[in-house]
């Protein structure tokens, strides 16, 4: 097993062929760190397990909370792919935290995925579109703590902007491989 220490978000560990980022992508404090951040990634694996706390999600330290898509994107642009095979498999799952079950994917170096035919057949049944959900019992945690209606109004606002920057991003990347 190696470890990598990521300035801004902590550590990093690749096991064999495996990286695994547990929900420190969030903790890169500005845009650029999480370029830098996901560069590192790409660097260290082919094959990731990759969560990030979504938008009022919550917690520790998370300074960059973004969509899936957003990761998704970043990602895009280095030649690798989200694949959504971990959720629909976890997500009922009350042992699970439901934090891990709505932000777990697996991104994976395209030019392995001939290598990885478990992985080439989930890629074929995962819906980019569907890639930022919200799962059930973070929707119903967050709406416990919204104390007044303007502050959820607020929440929500500001949360279909960061998605549409986010798909305006995804947008330019996909125009630039044209």
């Amino acid at each position: 097993m190696v470890s990598a220490d990521h300035p801004d978000t902590g550590q990093i560990l690749a096991m064999g062929e495996i990286l695994v980022d547990f929900i420190v992508a969030d903790g890169a404090t500005t845009l650029e760190s999480a370029e830098t951040f996901v560069e590192s990634l790409t660097r260290l694996g082919s094959v990731i397990v990759f969560s990030a706390a979504i938008p009022f999600q919550g917690g520790n330290n998370h300074f960059n909370e973004q969509w899936p898509d957003y990761w998704a994107a970043l990602f895009g642009e280095r030649g690798y792919t989200f694949i959504d095979c971990l959720r629909p498999r976890i997500w009922d799952n009350p042992i699970v935290e439901w934090w891990y079950a709505q932000n777990m994917f697996f991104v994976v170096e395209r030019t392995r995925l001939d290598e990885l035919p478990a992985l080439r057949a989930a890629t074929d049944e995962t819906r980019p579109g569907q890639l930022s959900i919200v799962h059930p019992r973070a929707y119903v945690e967050n709406a416990a703590r919204a104390k007044r209606p303007a502050e959820l109004i607020q929440a929500t606002l500001g949360a279909i902007k960061r998605s549409l920057q986010s798909k305006g991003r995804q947008q330019r990347v996909a125009s630039r491989k044209r």
